[in-house]
């Protein structure tokens, strides 16, 4: 079945020469790998090893493309120079920690992987076979209706290899897939692999000091040690390997483990090193050596036009086109959101009890002219609860979506642009089903005046501002970890609300420079909104039993808060501005974060 449902990959071979990868430390700069040579053959499984600190995951991320800058040398493809943004197309990256979209099943994560992974032009019968394909492949049939959240660690590992199975991509590179997996699960896992690389693919995998029962399952291994290469061949080598530089492996050692003491040595990881010509000697057994020669002759490039290169990487676009990518991304955050049954229950007590806090806080203050003040005070109670309530949801949220995100943006699961559109729409509903409730209940509350277009408008302005707030916490929430973000959001909201709050009672001394900070605070053009929408041609307030009442003329409050100039108009305007505004600075943030710049590799610095 595996036959019928995937064609043959394409023979992809990675040859590398003299790569250097530098650090910038402070003023100082530090050689991570050192001048490294080798060759990775398609149709083989490859383990990258070392101790701690060998450059073994530097080596992977510079090969997949993930570290695009300070790079020196020559990376090839099939013996042409590397095109890095092509080369990304048909391969993927399966990180260390399991990230895999939570609230879906296997089967959901499985269905949504195939439909932005595979052509468009496929119906969705033929997807559907390939998903089971790789299922029973893999042996998730038995955990296929079960929550991705609620898998073992093995099971984890297996659905992550399978999301990234469903386009058939001819090479796989893996960083430590056996961490935290017990011997037999993590041998499973190799042997997976293994079955994998024999129908075609390059798969690359670091490992740290695996068992004689995982060592002998590669069929190549690069030794590394402080940047070096110490070998480089077939597990079977090492012994002749060693006895031929006159250190011969003890008996019943195990030759990585050995080898990985051997290389603690400052001078004796300079002689292994020498004796493999730094990874230029590929020490490889007979069996292993003609397996190589076989494979050059079918997949020649220059001898079959049709594994070309170039040919390749034309096939390996976007499998489905914008308005698909934004549909499908859509539906699986709906889907997802509806099943996040804690979010939604915080998220929604937070508005009714917040409500019910500012109602009683604020009681019938709408229309009392004694209360005017008051009522003032209300609507900043009301920017104050929309401002922070949406900036620091993403930036305690976020963070962790974005390891995701960055896993299927980096192995090409959708563009950006189709991401953002469709986390920008996805969060419009339950912020308009939330703030209607909450505006409802402060409204009714506080005795607000009872006129369709007023409220129309005080829920419009609440929106934008949400909405606007949003895109604030989604740009720190992109560049900061959590507890930074949430010390800088909230720095934030109080240095906007400070400029919000300027010259209330005063307006007319206001100087120039902080008029246009004041312009500028998207808090303030929200303030003036809600004002203006519960102030502007009303009838005079009631005084009660009071001989005189100072505010009993709404427009005399707008006059002392300076707002006698502001229209509805205007500051639904200026708030869309800035929504607009923020949003683009956000998805600015995403993109620096998410998107690796592209250097060209050269010789030399």
């Amino acid at each position: 079945m595996t036959e019928k449902i995937f064609k043959r990959c394409p023979s992809v071979d990675i040859q590398f020469e003299g790569l250097n990868f530098n650090i910038r430390e402070n003023k100082n700069v530090r050689n991570i790998l050192h001048s490294l040579n080798g060759s990775f053959c398609a149709g083989n499984l490859i383990g990258i090893l070392g101790p701690s600190g060998a450059g073994k995951t530097s080596l992977l991320n510079v090969l997949a493309g993930r570290i695009t800058q300070g790079i020196s040398g020559n990376i090839k493809i099939n013996g042409v120079q590397r095109d890095l943004k092509a080369f990304q197309k048909l391969s993927c990256y399966i990180m260390q920690e399991d990230l895999i979209q939570k609230q879906l099943t296997v089967k959901e994560a499985m269905d949504y992987a195939a439909k932005l992974k595979l052509d468009n032009n496929l119906d969705a019968r033929h997807k559907d076979n390939i998903v089971e394909n790789v299922i029973n492949m893999l042996g998730l049939q038995a955990t296929k209706d079960t929550r991705t959240e609620h898998l073992s660690g093995g099971q984890r590992k297996r659905v992550a290899i399978a999301l990234e199975l469903i386009n058939n991509p001819p090479v796989l590179f893996l960083d430590e897939p056996t961490t935290g997996l017990d011997n037999v699960v993590a041998k499973q896992c190799i042997q997976l692999l293994k079955e994998l690389a024999k129908q075609g693919r390059t798969i690359i995998c670091t490992i740290h000091q695996p068992s004689d029962l995982l060592f002998y399952l590669f069929d190549q291994v690069y030794f590394m040690s402080e940047g070096l290469c110490v070998y480089n061949g077939s597990v079977n080598v090492i012994v002749p390997f060693l006895q031929r530089i006159e250190y011969p492996c003890p008996a019943y050692s195990s030759p990585a483990d050995y080898l990985i003491e051997l290389s603690g040595n400052n001078k004796t990881t300079k002689l292994l090193s020498t004796a493999s010509s730094n990874g230029k000697i590929n020490n490889c057994d007979t069996i292993l050596t003609e397996k190589f020669i076989a494979q050059s002759q079918v997949y020649n490039p220059t001898t079959n036009p049709v594994e070309k290169s170039d040919d390749i990487f034309e096939v390996f676009r976007y499998p489905v086109p914008f308005h698909v990518q934004v549909y499908v991304l859509l539906s699986r955050m709906f889907l997802q959101l509806s099943r996040n049954k804690t979010v939604l229950g915080i998220q929604t007590l937070n508005h009714v009890l917040s409500a019910a806090a500012i109602g009683m806080s604020f009681f019938a203050v709408g229309n009392n002219a004694n209360q005017a003040i008051a009522n003032f005070k209300l609507q900043i109670a009301m920017i104050v609860f929309y401002v922070y309530t949406y900036i620091m949801s993403p930036i305690l949220l976020f963070p962790f979506e974005l390891e995701v995100i960055k896993r299927e943006y980096f192995n090409h699961w959708y563009s950006l642009k189709a991401y953002y559109t469709s986390l920008t729409i996805s969060n419009i509903p339950l912020m308009i089903i939330l703030s209607f409730l909450f505006n409802c209940l402060v409204y009714v509350m506080t005795d607000q005046p009872m006129e369709i277009p007023r409220f129309f408008y005080f829920n419009i302005v609440t929106l934008i501002i949400a909405l606007t707030s949003y895109g604030i916490g989604l740009s720190i929430g992109s560049t900061f970890k959590p507890t930074m973000g949430a010390v800088i959001g909230s720095a934030l909201g109080v240095v906007l609300l400070l400029i919000c709050m300027y010259g209330m009672g005063y307006h007319g001394s206001v100087g120039p420079i902080m008029k246009f900070f004041m312009f500028l605070d998207y808090m303030r053009h929200g303030l003036e909104g809600l004002c203006v929408s519960l102030l502007r041609d009303r009838d005079l307030l009631d005084c009660a039993d009071e001989i005189y009442c100072h505010f009993r003329d709404p427009e005399l409050i707008l006059r002392t808060m300076g707002m006698s100039e502001s229209s509805i108009e205007y500051a639904l305007m200026m708030s869309a501005f800035y929504l607009i505004f923020c949003r683009l600075i956000a998805y600015v943030a995403l993109k620096r974060v998410i998107k690796p710049k592209i250097s060209i590799i050269k010789r030399g610095f």
